[in-house]
Order: structure tokens, then sequence, then C-alpha cells
């Protein structure tokens, strides 16, 4: 297992997610309406291994991308 400074670029908002999967119909608080048809992707910081140097860039090395699909009042989640 790699072990990553205590820097805020790997912690809080920032920490390590490793999670690559699909969540189909996701619970909603409130409503989506059914004109909103598209899709949202963000590209953010996931890295695999520790970086050389202890004040190295957060955004240095892997990341991850997610997908939300709106479509029909309905949103996807899919992350890779």
């Amino acid at each position: 297992m790699a072990h990553f400074p205590d820097h805020p670029g790997f912690s809080s908002v920032l920490r390590l997610i490793r999670l690559q999967g699909d969540i189909g119909d996701l619970e909603l608080e409130g409503e989506i309406p059914p004109e909103l048809d598209g899709a949202f992707y963000r590209v953010h910081p996931d890295p695999q291994f520790a970086p050389k140097f202890a004040d190295d860039q957060f955004f240095n090395g892997d990341g991850m991308v997610s997908m939300f699909r709106f479509h029909n009042g309905r949103v996807d989640f899919k992350q890779r």
C-alpha cells in the first residue's frame, strides 16, 4: 500500500477515492426537470502511487473521470 504525505493535496476533498463503477438511477432529493438531457463530466486527481516529492502538485499523476448522465428526470453515474 502506498503511503501518501500528510499534505492538503491528499486530504479532505482531494483525498483518494479509488472507486470505479456504475450507479444507475441515483436517489435524489427534489426533482430533476425532465427537459434536462445530457451529461456532466468531471476530471479530478486520484493518484494510485505516492508522489516522489512531498510537495509535488496533487494533479501530477493518475486521475479519475466521472460522468453524471441526466435523462427523463433520472441521473446515472459512472466513474473510471
